[in-house]
């Protein structure tokens, strides 16, 4: 999974920050809808997609140095772990390894 940052100057405040991760929050939400409206509807692979966006979202954030990027993130793969639960219950066991490869790649403790 490739992951992008792209350069904030802090040297304006903070702010510049937090709009990006607030808008990045605002993708998740929608994939988490989407994930859930593509498993409901039959749609797996969609769904499956949805999902993993989920989790690239997550891994974007990686690289910010912030405090509340960390927060985000937390709360980005709680939400992704939320719709691997909801996909599994509604779509079956099928895709079950290349959900757990997505999630693999996150260690908090480590970071």
């Amino acid at each position: 999974m490739q992951a992008v940052r792209f350069p904030i100057v802090y040297r304006a405040g903070t702010e510049w920050a937090v709009l990006q991760i607030q808008r990045l929050v605002s993708v998740v939400r929608l994939l988490q809808l989407s994930s859930h409206v593509n498993a409901h509807d039959g749609n797996t692979q969609q769904a499956l997609d949805d999902i993993l966006g989920l989790f690239a979202a997550l891994e974007a954030l990686r690289a910010e140095p912030s405090q509340i990027s960390l927060f985000v993130r937390t709360a980005v793969h709680v939400t992704g772990c939320g719709a691997v639960q909801q996909f599994i219950g509604q779509s079956g066991w099928g895709q079950l390894a290349t959900l757990q490869q997505a999630g693999r790649g996150v260690d908090f403790k480590r970071e």
